[in-house]
């Protein structure tokens, strides 16, 4: 027995649509919040609501910057199969299942669904070594802080040329009035 699963994740929340068939009656749906206190919840409920263990359960979340990789690395430790979809070919499978009307729920849903139709074309996510996570991680750092500094750098010319403008227009005043 497979059950698949699809999670819509944003910074604040996690909604998971459980798909165990077609029917709407066999779709369950749960939203949580995005806390790591959360996710023993979130194991016990997809186990008691799929009656059968973490291996037999396909969990499918597209890729959220860094939003999705701690509720997949819990779940991934957990025992459960994780797929990461590319946005853009989830995006495309649910046109192509006409699902015109945006919501979370109706994404977890699509996701679910992706899932289930791409089980036999995927690879299963695993995590990064620990040590590349904290490189990545690292590196993530180290781009926004060259961010920051470029932005700041851009403040300070900007005020330097406006404090120059300024300056001069002073200067070609001083030099009208006294002429």
């Amino acid at each position: 027995m497979r059950v698949n699963v699809g999670i819509d994740i944003s910074k604040d929340s996690l909604d998971f649509c459980l798909l165990l068939n077609q029917t709407k009656s066999g779709r369950k749906f749960r939203s949580f919040k995005n806390r790591k206190i959360d996710y023993f919840i979130i194991n016990d409920w997809l186990l008691k609501q799929a009656k059968c263990q973490p291996h037999e359960i396909v969990i499918t979340m597209e890729s959220t910057g860094v939003y999705h990789e701690a509720i997949a690395l819990f779940l991934h430790s957990s025992g459960f199969q994780i797929i990461i979809s590319n946005p853009g070919k989830a995006k495309k499978f649910s046109q192509s299942l006409g699902l015109v009307h945006k919501t979370d729920k109706l994404d977890s849903y699509m996701l679910a669904r992706y899932g289930d139709a791409q089980y036999e074309h995927v690879s299963f996510w695993k995590p990064d070594a620990e040590n590349i996570r904290s490189i990545k991680m690292l590196v993530r750092r180290l781009s926004a802080l060259e961010k920051d500094r470029l932005r700041e750098s851009n403040r300070l010319e900007a005020s330097t040329i406006s404090g120059l403008l300024w300056l001069n227009e002073l200067v070609h005043l001083n030099r009208i009035k006294y002429s």
